[in-house]
C-alpha cells in the first residue's frame, strides 16, 4: 500500500486491514502514532485489540466499529448475535472519545447495576492499560475512582462523572450526560410483562433528558427477546438506526426492519451461495449448528438470527384467533347429541 493509513478514509482502513486472512496478531499494531490513534477510531480499534493479545478484528467487528463512530447517526442501534463483541466493540469507543475529549460525561444502562458496573469497570481498565491513554487513569483522592462512578485525569471539575454506570430501573438525577450507552437493558423475562416492558422503557427514555444541549446521542446494544420489545418501538418510532448482523446470512432481509447490515446485503447480493453460511469467521457453521441443536431452533432465530417474527407465536401458543364461537340450542346447549 503506498497510500499511509492515516490518510485513508474509515472504509479504506477496514478493507486494508480485512485484505488479510483473519486469526493473526500483528505486533506493529501496537505501535500507531499517538496523534493518529486520537485521529482515526479505526486505527485504535485495530490497536486496543493488540494490546488485549486478540487477532485483528473480523470484518463483522470492523463493520460494527464503522458505525459505531458514525454520529451523523445520533441514535444508533447495534443487534447482533451474542459472542460477536458488540459491548467491548462500544467500550473502546467509550475510551476513544474519553482520549478526545476528557471532559465527555458517560452514562452506562445495563438491565443490572451489577452488568452496568462491570462494563465500565473494563472501561477504566482498558484505560489503564493501554499506553495512550494511561494519563487518563483516576488517581485516587484527587478524581472519583469507583468502577460505577469514575473522572478521567484532567477532565474539568464537575458533578457529573466521567463514565457513570446504573441499572435500568435506577431513578436518576442531578446527572448530564454527552453519551449514553444502553447496554442490554432488555431480558427475557421483562418482556414476559406488558408492565415490565413499559417500566423499563420509561427509564430509558428518563435518561434521555440528561443529554446536554448539542450533544443528543445514544448507542443500544441489544438482542432482542420479542417482537413487543422495546426496541423493534425504537426503531419504528423514535427515530433510532438500526444496525444488524445475524449468525448467518439470512435468505431474506424482510425480518429486520429494514436494519439488516449494508454489508451483509451486498454480500448476498454478490454472492448469493453465501445463504445460510456464518457471517462472522470466528464461529464457524459447525459450531453454529452445534448451538442450535442444544438450544433449540426457536431460541437459535431469536438469539442468533436475530429473527423475532415467529417468537411471541412460540412464546404464547394460545391466541384470540384460536377461540371458536358457535350457535347451540338454548335449552340443550352444547350437549345436544348429532345422530
Amino acid at each position: 500500500m503506498n497510500v499511509p493509513l492515516n490518510e485513508l478514509t474509515p472504509r479504506e482502513q477496514v478493507e486494508y486491514f480485512c485484505s488479510t486472512e483473519w486469526g493473526n496478531s500483528y505486533e506493529d499494531d501496537k505501535y500507531f502514532d499517538d496523534i493518529d490513534l486520537e485521529d482515526h477510531f479505526i486505527l485504535f480499534y485495530t490497536y486496543t485489540f493488540a494490546y488485549l493479545g486478540l487477532p485483528r478484528p473480523t470484518r463483522a467487528q470492523y463493520e460494527m466499529a464503522l458505525f459505531c463512530m458514525d454520529r451523523s447517526n445520533p441514535h444508533r442501534l447495534i443487534m447482533a448475535m451474542r459472542g460477536l463483541s458488540k459491548s467491548l466493540t462500544s467500550q473502546i469507543y467509550v475510551v476513544w472519545r474519553l482520549l478526545n475529549n476528557p471532559d465527555e460525561h458517560i452514562l452506562i444502562m445495563s438491565a443490572g447495576k451489577s452488568r452496568a458496573g462491570n462494563y465500565s469497570q473494563f472501561v477504566q481498565k482498558l484505560i489503564k492499560i493501554l499506553p495512550i491513554t494511561k494519563p487518563l487513569a483516576p488517581r485516587h483522592n484527587i478524581e472519583r475512582t469507583s468502577g460505577e462512578s469514575f473522572d478521567v485525569a484532567g477532565a474539568t471539575a464537575s458533578d457529573s462523572p466521567s463514565v457513570y454506570a446504573v441499572g435500568a430501573s435506577t431513578q436518576i438525577a442531578g446527572f448530564r450526560a454527552s453519551l449514553i450507552i444502553y447496554d442490554d437493558i432488555e431480558t427475557a423475562q421483562s418482556v414476559e410483562s406488558a408492565v415490565k416492558s413499559e417500566a423499563i422503557n420509561t427509564y430509558a427514555m428518563e435518561a434521555q433528558n440528561l443529554l446536554m444541549s448539542g450533544m443528543d446521542e445514544s448507542i443500544t446494544l441489544c438482542t432482542p427477546h420479542s417482537m413487543s420489545s422495546i426496541y423493534i418501538n425504537w426503531i419504528d418510532e423514535k427515530g433510532v438506526i438500526p444496525f444488524i448482523i445475524p449468525a448467518l446470512y439470512p435468505e431474506s432481509s424482510a425480518n429486520y426492519f429494514g436494519g439488516l447490515a449494508p454489508y451483509i446485503i451486498e454480500a448476498i447480493n454478490n454472492n448469493p451461495t453465501l445463504h445460510g453460511l456464518a457471517v462472522d469467521e470466528r464461529l464457524n457453521l459447525d459450531f453454529l449448528m452445534s448451538k442450535k441443536l442444544r438450544i433449540g431452533k426457536s431460541k437459535f432465530k431469536l438469539q442468533y438470527m436475530l429473527d423475532v417474527s415467529e417468537s411471541d407465536a412460540l412464546r404464547c401458543p394460545l391466541k384470540l384467533s384460536d377461540f371458536i364461537i358457535d350457535s347451540v340450542d338454548e335449552v340443550e346447549g352444547e350437549w345436544k347429541s348429532i345422530e
